[in-house]
């Protein structure tokens, strides 16, 4: 898409922006994916030195939104511990991929984005088992852990006995201190363990991908929000310029730019909830995706029949026309079957998982240990940080911003 074209969408969408007796625009959010926003941030640009805010585009504020976002940190995991020629070792995510014939999943996640994230938390979940076990002093998948009674006396007990299993789990193969472990910089191959490297980093990579996913459908802004903060830095160590950028400027308006109404707007409204009931919302970027595949799928029955016209006329009356289709359909009582998703039953393929990985002991320390696929792994990029040029980057961002303020 062309900087031209950006400009054409933004000045008709600007059209519906709500105005002032005295013609003041109120400023709307224009939400959509890292490559739309980073346009709409060019256009206003290009847009800069026009005499009113009309013209500089002044009315719209770009906001990225989750799912998209949620796709590039998806690849990541996929590009940096997904390989085939770690085929054959034991413990890696390609040789459980084929382990557990898990054949929708892809290289390339966003042509298999559901497959791979459900096989991402698939295999989180065994690592946070087989961890649990080390912590407890469990030796098989059914055990009983260490210290603890078969007859606990209260409820309060086993809840506090699982909290401190889990923030042990945390502190030792997560957050260790409760910082990335960026502090002691690139450990020495001699040294450190690089299975354990890996399967951590792992571990961590995907409970992030999980807490992600259920702040979206919880609709908890402030969560969501909390993830582009960390992202902030993904996005920098991992080469995502636009992203690095989008997310900068998100947080800044919201912290600091934003009045404490619009602020709001961008932290919470980032979610919709379709079909209703509780921890049901997704992203409004992947509903806009439905709703531009049923568009499609209009405009290709219109055939050659198809012109601007008709293609505006589908666009306006798609809300209505879905209005009637459901009341029709609740009037004949037509079963469709719509949100009901059944639930994959993992707790077979956890216990064969760490059934088959117990004896690798991932999470004790044996230095010298590595994948021959995966030399030298550390346990988090953010050891290769250059922290000057960060700040120094962000320093010229602030006076972008500051400049755009005027």
């Amino acid at each position: 898409m062309f900087t031209g074209d950006m400009i054409e969408i933004m000045s008709t969408t600007q059209k519906y922006c709500p105005r002032l007796t005295d013609g003041e625009i109120l400023k709307i959010l224009f939400g959509g994916d890292g490559m739309s926003a980073f346009k709409a941030i060019i256009a206003q640009r290009a847009r800069a030195d026009s005499f009113c805010d009309e013209d500089k585009l002044q009315g719209l504020i770009a906001k990225p939104e989750d799912w998209h976002e949620g796709v590039i940190t998806l690849q990541d995991i996929f590009t940096q511990f997904y390989k085939a020629a770690s085929a054959r070792q034991k413990g890696t995510l390609y040789n459980l991929r084929e382990v557990f014939d898990r054949r929708g999943v892809r290289a390339s996640a966003k042509d298999a984005v559901n497959d791979n994230r459900e096989f991402i938390k698939f295999v989180t979940h065994g690592y946070v088992v087989l961890a649990i076990m080390e912590v407890l002093g469990l030796d098989e998948f059914d055990g009983l852990p260490v210290g603890m009674s078969s007859q606990q006396d209260t409820m309060v007990d086993k809840q506090n006995y699982l909290q401190t299993a889990v923030s042990a789990v945390v502190d030792r193969f997560v957050f260790p201190n409760g910082v990335l472990p960026s502090d002691s910089g690139k450990q020495h191959p001699d040294q450190a363990d690089f299975k354990h490297n890996y399967i951590c980093a792992f571990m961590r990579e995907g409970l992030l991908d999980i807490a992600r996913l259920d702040a979206v459908k919880e609709g908890d802004g402030e969560r969501i929000i909390r993830h582009w903060r960390y992202d902030f830095l993904h996005f920098h160590v991992y080469n995502h310029p636009n992203y690095r950028l989008l997310t900068f400027r998100m947080i800044a308006q919201i912290f600091a730019l934003l009045t404490p109404r619009m602020a709001a707007r961008m932290m919470h409204n980032r979610t919709v909830n379709v079909h209703g009931g509780l921890g049901r919302n997704i992203s409004l970027d992947l509903f806009l995706e439905f709703l531009n595949k049923d568009v499609k799928n209009d405009l290709k029955r219109s055939g050659p029949n198809l012109t601007t016209q008709l293609l505006e006329r589908i666009g306006r009356s798609k809300q209505v026309m879905d209005e009637l289709i459901h009341f029709f359909d609740q009037e004949v009582e037509l079963f469709t079957g719509i949100g009901r998703h059944s639930t994959p039953n993992w707790s077979g393929e956890v216990s064969q998982m760490v059934e088959d990985l117990k004896d690798e002991n991932f999470f004790q320390i044996h230095q010298g240990r590595a994948f021959p696929t995966f030399p030298g792994f550390q346990l988090s990029k953010v050891h290769a940080l250059d922290r000057r040029k960060l700040e120094t980057w962000v320093a010229q961002q602030l006076n972008l911003l500051h400049s755009s303020q005027k």
